[in-house]
């Protein structure tokens, strides 16, 4: 017998077996962790609006490609509004045009966000002399705000329309449809998802791409 080349085959085939037997740990392990992913990142309040708090989102159709950023800060100082108003400031970019920086100034409180004013880009803010509610906790399905700001000419209504679910980088999360209905006949303008102790995490808003979350830190 020829004993050198029956060695030389028992160590091809313990080479063989060795990187067979690799490969099937790794396979076995991408298939017990390939789903897994992080956690969603979870804020301390319940509508996710506490200073510091950010979310990207990004949108793309044929046409154009939208980024949009929301962050939680405090206001300006010298505005000299009360504690718990926050400034619920929005930022971002359409194709290669720079959106101006607007926001929303935000009373958030234990069991409901009221709005107070607004700041557009180029524009001092406006305040209104009593502020309407915009969120409440718990979110209820069938629930109806007045969002109508004063001076629009038409009501506009956020409604929770239901139940849904959305795919975000942490999986599918569950949340609240929001509908914005404006006008005599209940058109529905924008629709937002909202997620408990994370906020919005997608939009869709009349002649713009469909937002969807990309990145979100929340404290």
């Amino acid at each position: 017998m020829n004993w050198s080349r029956l060695k030389s085959r028992y160590k091809v085939y313990r080479r063989n077996k060795v990187v067979f037997c690799a490969t099937a740990l790794l396979l076995i392990f991408s298939i017990a962790f390939g789903g897994c992913r992080t956690k969603p990142p979870r804020s301390e309040n319940y509508f996710g609006l506490v200073p510091g708090n950010s979310w990207l989102y990004e949108g793309s159709d044929e046409a154009q490609s939208l980024e949009i950023e929301i962050r939680v800060t405090k206001p300006d100082p010298s505005l000299r509004l009360r504690e718990g108003i926050f400034d619920l400031s929005i930022s971002g970019s359409l194709g290669n045009y720079k959106i101006g920086e607007e926001g929303l100034f935000l009373e958030v409180g234990e069991e409901e966000v009221k709005l107070w004013g607004v700041r557009k880009s180029g524009s001092p803010p406006q305040f209104f002399a009593t502020p309407y509610v915009w969120l409440k906790k718990p979110i209820e399905v069938g629930a109806r705000y007045n969002t109508s700001i004063k001076g629009t000419p038409s009501p506009s209504v956020m409604v929770v329309a239901g139940k849904t679910r959305v795919q975000t980088p942490w999986g599918e999360l569950e949340g609240y449809l929001l509908q914005n209905e404006t006008g005599s006949h209940g058109a529905v303008t924008t629709s937002l998802v909202f997620v408990e102790y994370f906020g919005i995490a997608s939009a869709n808003v009349p002649d713009l791409p469909p937002l969807k979350i990309k990145d979100a830190e929340l404290k």
